[in-house]
């Protein structure tokens, strides 16, 4: 994401979400995996557009100020006796 490159990934967790809201990936069960690889690698359009909000999702969600921010709300979650999943 951060080479402002698209992605493909199994819908599952966390990345189906990211991927989901942010549009800057295809999802593919295993079976369509093949195909999917070959959709995005045959047109240049969905690699640019999918890359450059790759490229926006991983300087927003996954930089060192946003990380930060979301560790110290874990602590204070903890600190306050909140029950942690």
């Amino acid at each position: 994401m951060a080479a402002a490159l698209p992605i493909v990934c199994s819908p599952v967790g966390d990345v189906k979400t990211i991927l989901e809201e942010n549009e800057c990936g295809l999802l593919a069960t295993d079976h369509e995996f093949g195909k999917t690889i070959k959709r995005l690698l045959t047109n240049s359009y969905l690699q640019e557009k999918l890359g450059k909000r790759a490229l926006h999702v991983a300087h927003s969600l996954f930089n060192w100020t946003h990380l930060a921010d979301q560790l110290e709300e874990f602590y204070q979650k903890i600190l306050h006796g909140a029950k942690l999943h």
